[in-house]
């Protein structure tokens, strides 16, 4: 049983967006959309391009979130986004897992990581996976976290936090 999860019996576990990332998301990607609607509608025709071009980024949103998915297999850990593509560590390659908040200026990647993402690097260093943890729901965030805490050798999460500018 070294290679399978506990609990799932034999099932990949995917851990999806919380609701509450899709409602903030779209609500601040689809507000101004919504009040270019609205003036379009009610006040001048004009706002009709305002609104078509405030739906790009409402159909960037949706699209990034669809992409995203957090993958527990009986074999290792994969992880989607659009624009990352699909990144995959098995569970017996995996050295070390870091839960980092904020930015470190020392970091490959810099400020366009995560503020809030989980690092799962390979045992030979050559691959690392960043998580954007702020994206998932909190049972699903620490029922990732207990996964990882079990098949990490040793069982150790090494938590790291750091702040922007320290």
């Amino acid at each position: 049983m070294s290679g399978e999860i506990a609990g799932f019996r034999g099932k990949d576990r995917a851990l999806r967006p919380s609701k509450t990332a899709y409602i903030v998301l779209i609500g601040i990607s689809g507000g101004l959309f919504v009040v270019s609607l609205i003036f379009a509608l009610l006040i001048h025709q004009t706002f009709w391009i305002a609104a078509a071009i405030f739906v790009l980024p409402l159909i960037l949103v949706l699209t990034w979130l669809h992409y995203f998915s957090v993958v527990l297999s009986k074999t290792g850990i994969v992880y989607r986004t659009l624009f990352g593509g699909t990144l995959m560590l098995e569970w017996n390659d995996i050295s070390t897992a870091e839960m980092k908040i904020g930015y470190q200026r020392n970091e490959s990647g810099g400020m366009f990581r995560p503020p809030f993402r989980l690092v799962v690097t390979s045992k030979d260093l050559s691959r690392s996976v960043v998580i954007n943890v702020k994206l998932l729901s909190g049972p699903d965030c620490c029922e990732l976290i207990q996964v990882l805490k079990s098949k990490v050798e040793g069982g150790n999460l090494s938590t790291i936090t750091s702040w922007p500018g320290g």
